[in-house]
Formats: structure tokens, C-alpha cells, sequence
């Protein structure tokens, strides 16, 4: 087997710099040989396109990428060179390199988040050509997800992204929802599809996690699977604390009383026969259900 690093000195070389992005599969490869610390992999982009696919369809040697692996599905790989933000899958069945290199995703390591909760936050994927229409860009999300617990959507979805978001991520969350002002809303798979209600200035991203935060589980089992897009349930802010919230709520017994207050503010309003209200205060997030012929809060 000839070593990439061999191949690369026979070659005619000349200086050069690598590309800032990955705007198509020969970046992505020499991106790959670069963040992986190959020797000469700097000088990729100084080939012509002949010698360029010499190296790409070279025979690949694996042990020569050192890397760390994040999650690993079948044949598939997702490895962290230790630099930087962006990641790649790799196809550990490939003979080549071109067959190796599946792709890259470049995540954002994310830890101010409410609750405490730490996640990744997806900015780019790149599919190279050879692996496209084949699913592997669901693959890529699922396996960050994985070694990440937690995904965040950027503020920005496109529309193929977004795709996957609801048709595959949403199945294999144990939470789902959007990040509102400093908590989250869980969503209901058609909430998650209602334009205009992810299109609220009020929603900052989805959310999707395997390990959610002990609130997340109590507010997504307070409301029960109630829809936000339907108006079953309603979003409001109130200025004060919990208690004065609560103070301000004794003696009402219809929802609609509730949202009648003259300090709530609403960020998702509720129809005319709601099941719910979440109301955030100034120091938690209270739930407010009609039970019987009283109201009964649950903080958060």
C-alpha cells in the first residue's frame, strides 16, 4: 500500500492554502487530509484535477487517521480530529479515500443553555457526492445527537434540514420542543410543523434531547402532549415572582380569568377553551390546569 503522505511528495506540488469552507467534495477531502494532520495535505489545492483524484482514489490506509470516534453505527463513523468544530463520517468498509470520506458536520459545543443543559448546536453538514440520496445526512444527525445527548437547531433551518428534524429526530427524542425567553416549550409533532408558530419571533430553535433536564420532564408531563399550534394550552410571562403569581391567581376558578390578569403578558395565546396555561414568572415556570371546579398550579 502506498501512503497518502508518499503519494503527495511524487506529485508535482507547489505552496498553497487550503479552502475556508466546503464547497464541494474536493475541499471536503483536503479538508479531511488537513484536520487529520497529513503531511503535505496543505498543498492539495496545488494539484490539478487529474492528480487530484490520484490521491482521492488512492487505496486508504485508516490507521493513518488519528482521530477520535464520537458514535459509530454499522460501518459508519463520526470522528473528531481535535481541532476546531467540525467533524467527519467516515465509512470504515471504503477502500479508498473517496470512499471513506462521507462527509463533515460542523457543531457548536453549547453550554449556556437553560437548565444547565449541554448540547451541540448544528451549523453546516456537507454530503460528498458519492453518498448523497442515500439517507446518511439523517444518519449524521442522529449520530450527534447520540454523542451529544442534546441537539439544538440553529436560529436558521433550511427547508432540508428542517426535514429531518421531523421526520427522523423527532421520533427518537425522549424530549422535544423549542427554546422560549430561558425554558422549553414541549411541541407536538404538529406543532413542530406549524409554520407560522416555529416562524414566532418567540421561538429561538428547536430542541431535541435523550438525557432532558428534570424540568423538561415535568413541564412535557404536566401538559400531557396538549398542543401549543391548537391553543389547548397558552404562553404567558408574568412580571413578578412565583408567589405573588400564585397570590394574584386564589379565588379564580376558569382559565380564562387567568389570562384576564392585567400583568400577563402573552407570548402564545390560548383559544377561548383552553386545558392549560404555562405561565413563565420572574423565578419559574408555573403550569395552570382546571381540575374539577378549582385551578391547580404546578411550579417547575
Amino acid at each position: 500500500m502506498i501512503k497518502l503522505t508518499d503519494l503527495l511528495k511524487e506529485l508535482d506540488l507547489r505552496s498553497g492554502e487550503l479552502e475556508g469552507s466546503f464547497v464541494n467534495d474536493t475541499s471536503l477531502y483536503g479538508g479531511f487530509f488537513n484536520s487529520f494532520d497529513f503531511e503535505n495535505a496543505e498543498l492539495i489545492y496545488d494539484l490539478d484535477p487529474e492528480q487530484q483524484e490520484t490521491v482521492f482514489n488512492s487505496e486508504a490506509d485508516q490507521s493513518e487517521v488519528k482521530g477520535k470516534v464520537l458514535s459509530e453505527v454499522d460501518n459508519y463513523q463520526l470522528l473528531d480530529p481535535g481541532i476546531g468544530m467540525t467533524l467527519y463520517m467516515v465509512n470504515t468498509l471504503a477502500k479508498t479515500w473517496k470512499e471513506y470520506i462521507v462527509g463533515s458536520v460542523d457543531v457548536e459545543v453549547m453550554e449556556n443553555k437553560p437548565y444547565k443543559l449541554k448540547g451541540g448546536q448544528i451549523v453546516l453538514t456537507y454530503i460528498s457526492k458519492p453518498y448523497r440520496g442515500q439517507g446518511i445526512g439523517t444518519l449524521m444527525y442522529y449520530m450527534v445527537l447520540v454523542h451529544y445527548r442534546t441537539l439544538f437547531s440553529d436560529e436558521i433551518l433550511y427547508e432540508g434540514s428542517r426535514k429531518v428534524w421531523l421526520s427522523k429526530i423527532y421520533g427518537i427524542a425522549n424530549f422535544f420542543g423549542a427554546q422560549a425567553l430561558d425554558f422549553y416549550i414541549p411541541l407536538t409533532l404538529e406543532d413542530a410543523q406549524d409554520d407560522n408558530l416555529v416562524g414566532s419571533p418567540a421561538i429561538l430553535s428547536y430542541v431535541a434531547s435523550i438525557n432532558p433536564s428534570p424540568e423538561m420532564i415535568k413541564l412535557d408531563n404536566a401538559l400531557g402532549g396538549l398542543s401549543l399550534s391548537k391553543g389547548e394550552f397558552g404562553v404567558y410571562e408574568y412580571p413578578e415572582d412565583t408567589e405573588a403569581f400564585l397570590d394574584a391567581i386564589v379565588g379564580l376558578d376558569d382559565l380564562l380569568d387567568v389570562i384576564e390578569l392585567n400583568e400577563l403578558v402573552s407570548m402564545f395565546n390560548a383559544n377561548d377553551q383552553p386545558n392549560a396555561l404555562v405561565v413563565r414568572t420572574s423565578d419559574a415556570v408555573c403550569v395552570v390546569k382546571k381540575v374539577g371546579k378549582k385551578l391547580r398550579s404546578t411550579v417547575i
